[in-house]
């Protein structure tokens, strides 16, 4: 009885032992996110120097693992783990059920109609209603002084500390959908504009009042600060993880100057093809137009050569295998795009630029003109960062700072870099019930390195790992006095 016993035993280790009967399904799965990353995956070059990584080792101990995978969910662990050795915020997965309609976009439209309630018509378009946690506090500085309101979703605060007044602004996210009470003012008003269903084109239209909405809010802010005569601002964006191109414009309140963009350089993927190409056809169309001047014609012309010659580069010519195998990077270069965010000078400043169908180009159109210099005293505005911001807010500080429009204190912070353009890279591994997302575009700091290494501080603050808020509150505002008494 007892030899039975232990063959039922062995029989059942073997049972649950035994790698999936999917295993090549899955490694099939991991082969395309390979390829995939290799033409679209913009920091894979950046990120495998910055974390030292052997490719080739990398991919061997990946398969091997798929390989011996028991279950679908072994596998999935498997391949998260494996995005997450890049250390790369904007490298992700997650899963889904099939089917799934919304794997185009995280935060894709969802159909919505007068009808709707105002809180039913937010959380369709995904809003959230969520404060901000600010880790950096200022409440125990001596002589702090809050201005805040509730119709105001940035804080705004006084300290009044020796012969000094200095105010804090605080800037929580740059994403226009974690502002729910702004949003929820503005609904009522918006539903009276359409009946029946509100399409994309609606939805994306009160996106756009309450960005408006929300800049309108940070003038109010900053004129508020000005007229108490305050020796230096603070903007306090610790914390913020990021957001939308939204930041561009926020920039441009805290600088009379032309800011300038860091360099900006994208993968060499359909993603980019399918992108330049409808932006060649408005080109065209403003070309063919006999009411546009002829300076303004030949400065499109030389754009529209530009466009063409991104496009026809836009082939990657990567092997895979050569990459994952041989730890072959040299093939891994993007494309940089000079006006992804800004057009020549010679349209933009022409009289007739809001009359073209080019404008649409640059991803800031929705902010031009931009609001200018509400604060521009680039030796008194400190912008405070740590390791929690990142991603739009990194583009924030790095354009101030590589413009020398502002003082960025605190720490390096986190590293993210550009994230994504036009919805983002996403690839569905359909064996592994997996959708990828990965970054597509690169920005580059003042020192023409890549945004995913963080963004320096102009002051470093030394805090400890364990110093608590109200702590790192007094370093700041004791690094920036120094300065300014330095200065």
């Amino acid at each position: 009885m007892k030899y039975i016993t232990l063959g039922l035993l062995l029989v059942g280790l073997l049972i649950f032992s035994k790698p999936s009967g999917n295993t090549q399904q899955w490694i099939a799965d991991f082969d395309k996110l390979k390829e995939e990353m290799v033409k679209g995956y913009a920091n894979l070059k950046f990120s495998t120097i910055k974390e030292g990584l052997d490719l080739a080792e990398l991919n061997k101990r990946t398969t091997l693992q798929l390989e011996q995978a028991k279950s679908k969910e072994d596998a999935q662990e498997i391949i998260m783990n494996f995005l997450k050795i890049f250390n790369d915020g904007h490298l992700r997965a997650r899963k889904y059920r099939v089917p799934d309609k919304n794997l185009n976009s995280d935060k894709a439209f969802r159909e919505l109609n007068s009808n709707d309630s105002a809180f039913s018509a937010l959380t369709k378009m995904a809003y959230e209603k969520r404060a901000p946690k600010f880790p950096i506090q200022y409440d125990s500085v001596a002589g702090y002084e809050p201005l805040t309101s509730k119709e105001n979703p940035f804080p705004l605060a006084i300290i009044k500390k020796d012969e000094d007044k200095i105010g804090v602004l605080r800037i929580g996210f740059f994403g226009y959908w974690r502002y729910w009470d702004t949003a929820l003012s503005l609904w009522e008003e918006h539903s009276q504009t359409f009946e029946g269903n509100c399409d994309n084109e609606c939805q994306w239209t009160f996106t756009k009042m309450v960005e408006k909405e929300l800049t309108q809010k940070l003038i109010q802010q900053i004129d508020l600060a000005k007229s108490l005569e305050v020796d230096a601002l603070i903007v306090d964006v610790s914390g913020n993880g990021g957001g939308t191109e939204w930041y561009e414009a926020v920039a441009r309140l805290f600088s009379d100057s032309k800011l300038r963009n860091p360099p900006f350089y994208v993968v060499k993927h359909t993603i980019w093809q399918n992108v330049l190409s409808p932006q060649l056809k408005l080109i065209d169309a403003d070309l063919a137009n006999p009411d546009i001047n002829v300076p303004l014609k030949n400065a499109l012309q030389q754009l529209k050569d530009h466009t063409s010659q991104l496009l026809e580069s836009c082939i990657n010519h990567c092997d895979p295998n050569d990459v994952w195998s041989n730890n072959n990077l040299e093939c891994l270069d993007l494309l940089e795009h000079a006006y992804a965010y800004e057009l020549p000078e010679a349209i933009t400043e022409d009289k007739q630029f809001r009359e073209l169908h080019t404008k649409n180009l640059i991803q800031t159109n929705r902010f031009l003109p931009f609001k200018r210099g509400i604060f521009a005293d680039k030796d008194r505005l400190f912008i405070v960062q740590d390791r929690g911001s990142g991603s739009a807010t990194e583009g924030f500080t790095s354009i101030l700072q590589s413009n020398e429009a502002a003082i960025i204190v605190g720490e390096t912070s986190y590293g993210a870099g550009c994230g994504y353009t036009n919805g983002g890279q996403e690839v569905v591994l359909e064996h592994l019930d997996l959708v990828v997302k990965m970054p597509d575009c690169v920005r580059l700091r003042k020192d023409g390195t890549n945004e995913i290494y963080g963004i320096k501080p102009d002051i470093a603050i030394g805090w400890e790992e364990d110093s608590t808020s109200f702590e790192k509150g007094a370093l700041v505002i004791d690094g920036i006095q120094k300065y300014i008494r330095n200065h």
